[in-house]
């Protein structure tokens, strides 16, 4: 949703949104604010006379049981119920469960009679699951083109096996950040997110990197920070006489929407840097260079990535890293 939808997709018009609907996430925290704030939000079990007031819930419990979600179900469950009258039928023709076959909410929803079950193979952990049914079905409800998410994941895969190193992108990172660890002692990186679209992506890899090699005391770890603030410029300061850091920076190579110029303004005419003539995007690349080379004068080696976004006639589709 953050990479491919409007920054403030939910605040659209229901035709602004293709009349698809508005999507909010919990479950993975015991935040009770948070919860309460989207309880209240969707009613607070107040009986649903309009479409505008109706809502339903994808339960997503791929693998071992996991007390956030479940606690997170109990009270979106019981605020659906009096919401639909205490229509068990209508209940459940409004939740979809995304569970694995030996979920302990499997067995839950299963007994609701919910008309529609998605279930997730045990042999894939949580991390692996954005390609499962838990990451395939949200996306496919925000109007996301699922088919060429996975074809660009297909043709990575193929990538991965038939190029060569030094033309493989996947072995050449991995077997850089490797390198690193082993003889720079470079066993912490930091993702400098130069778009806010690409933060979940982040924290995803986050997780990926920590739970897959970190819980087997193996790699390093890696910290996500949306760098759009020259936090990367003065980062290296910090760390004096600290162990070298893998950098790493995720920029968009193109934005969705035509780019926007800064424009001229009488209370910066006297200004010789003034940015009057460049545009936000060129603006961006230029702060991402300068945090670069901050991080390489520090010691830190510094690499960047580039992911394409769609163009903004054609946002429900995701586009090949």
């Amino acid at each position: 949703m953050e990479a491919c939808c409007d920054p403030y997709f939910n605040e659209l018009s229901r035709g602004e949104r293709g009349s698809r609907p508005r999507m909010y996430f919990a479950g993975d925290d015991f935040d009770n604010d948070y919860l309460q704030g989207l309880l209240h939000l969707l009613g607070a079990g107040r009986l649903a006379h309009r479409v505008d007031d109706r809502w339903a819930i994808v339960v997503a419990s791929p693998d071992a049981y996991a007390p956030q979600t479940a606690v997170a179900f109990r009270q979106l469950l019981a605020s659906l119920r009096s919401t639909c009258g205490n229509d068990e039928r209508i209940v459940a023709d409004l939740v979809l469960p995304v569970v694995g076959a030996t979920s302990p909410l499997r067995e839950a929803v299963l007994a609701m009679g919910c008309t529609e079950d998605f279930l997730v193979s045990d042999s894939a952990a949580r991390s692996f699951n954005v390609l499962s049914p838990a990451g395939l079905l949200p996306a496919a409800i925000l109007g996301l083109n699922v088919v060429q998410l996975l074809e660009g994941a297909q043709s990575l895969n193929e990538h991965f096996r038939a190029a060569l190193p030094g033309e493989n992108v996947v072995l050449d990172f991995a077997g850089v950040c490797h390198l690193l660890e082993l003889r720079r002692q470079a066993t912490l990186r930091r993702l400098c997110i130069w778009s806010r679209a690409l933060d979940g992506v982040g924290r995803w890899y986050q997780a990926l990197l920590t739970k897959r090699l970190g819980g087997k005391g193996q790699g390093g770890a890696a910290l996500t920070v949306v760098n759009s603030r020259n936090i990367g410029a003065i980062a290296p300061r910090f760390r004096a006489g600290q162990p070298a850091m893998q950098v790493v920076n995720w920029t968009v190579e193109r934005c969705r929407c035509d780019p926007l110029p800064v424009g001229h303004s009488a209370l910066d005419r006297e200004n010789p840097s003034d940015p009057a003539d460049r545009t936000i995007p060129q603006l961006m690349a230029a702060a991402a260079n300068e945090a670069m080379q901050a991080d390489r004068q520090a010691g830190d080696p510094a690499s960047r990535f580039s992911c394409r976004r769609p163009p903004s006639s054609g946002w429900g589709s995701c586009s090949k890293c």
